[in-house]
């Protein structure tokens, strides 16, 4: 099996070379799900495994999707790689970094030692993700900073048999707020392995809005992480309406006591669609508060799965989950 061969063997970004050899070496180690797995057992994933994926991509198509409110707060990837030439970021506020991680400042990797280890962290597509990452996209808010115009990151991804693994870290520091709406699209029966990251710092506001709509002979699977630090606020909404099979595994951590999550989501499929969302909310720490609403409206021979669980750790007491 030749899975992603290339995109794993490629020479690793200078700037997260420890990064990405750390997880090609515990990659080598685990075994991928099969649907003895309780968590995969609903998904058909041999045509997944059974195809060649590589890093020749197809040709560049200008982006369809259009936000008009964030035409100055604007990142694109490309095939998983930051284009600042397709972006425009003019409008960021002061204290607010948003690029590849490559030419993020100083503190930013001093915020990033401090973050708390994901929970994907040994799971096999995370580890595939970071194994075959071509770059990492960073947004930081630094404390107490407000930025009113949403920020739209725009994934494009283009080309049969081409593989992309675009990953963003999302830093919101104590007191600070920011919009983040991100958006897949694409042309090509590619695979899609995307992976974001969230830490929302004690008193501070991520709203985080995911569209996905990837090219209808795509497969997308993807990550989510958001550790809410004490009286913070993780406010989500999911959309997924394209990809021929989409996965979405949706983790968040209360680890700050009154910390607050909305996590809600809608599926909307069609043909032979297939969409399967995951999601935990972990609540390590007391009076937390989650609401989650996930709705899907299925047409044709589609199927939808969704399963969801709340963990109440020991001492975690007068939790609110809806």
């Amino acid at each position: 099996m030749n899975f992603l061969e290339d995109a794993r063997t490629a020479p690793p970004l200078a700037h997260v070379a420890g990064f990405i050899n750390d997880a090609r070496q515990a990659f080598a180690k685990v075994r991928p799900p099969t649907r003895k797995d309780e968590d995969w057992r609903l998904l058909k994933l041999k045509p997944l495994f059974s195809a060649t994926y590589g890093l020749t991509s197809g040709p560049t198509i200008p982006s369809k999707l259009e936000l008009s409110e964030s035409a100055t707060c604007h990142l694109h990837l490309e095939n998983g790689k930051v284009c600042l030439p397709s972006s425009n970021l003019a409008g960021l506020e002061k204290g607010v970094f948003v690029g590849s991680l490559e030419d993020a400042p100083s503190y930013v990797f001093e915020a990033l030692e401090k973050k708390e280890a994901s929970p994907f962290e040994d799971e096999y597509f995370d580890l595939l993700n970071r194994s075959s990452l071509q770059d990492i996209a960073c947004i930081f808010v630094e404390k107490n900073i407000l930025q009113p115009i949403p920020l739209h990151v725009s994934y494009g991804t283009f080309g049969d048999a081409f593989s992309s693994s675009p990953r963003l870290l999302i830093l919101v520091e104590e007191g600070a707020q920011i919009t983040v709406i991100e958006t897949w699209e694409g042309e090509g029966a590619y695979f899609n392995l995307s992976s974001t990251e969230c830490a929302v710092g004690k008193n501070a506001k991520l709203k985080h809005i995911r569209l996905q709509q990837d090219d209808s002979k795509a497969t997308h699977i993807s990550r989510l992480w958001a550790s809410v630090d004490r009286d913070a606020s993780y406010d989500s909404l999911s959309l997924s309406f394209g990809a021929l099979l989409s996965r979405n595994d949706v983790f968040i951590s209360h680890v700050g006591e009154g910390s607050f999550s909305r996590i809600d989501g809608l599926a909307l499929l069609q043909a032979n669609q297939v969409s399967d969302t995951h999601s935990t909310i972990d609540n390590c720490s007391p009076h937390c508060e989650s609401h989650q609403l996930h709705k899907c409206v299925v047409n044709d021979s589609a199927h939808a799965i969704f399963n969801g669980r709340i963990l109440v750790q020991q001492d975690a007491q007068r939790i609110d989950a809806y």
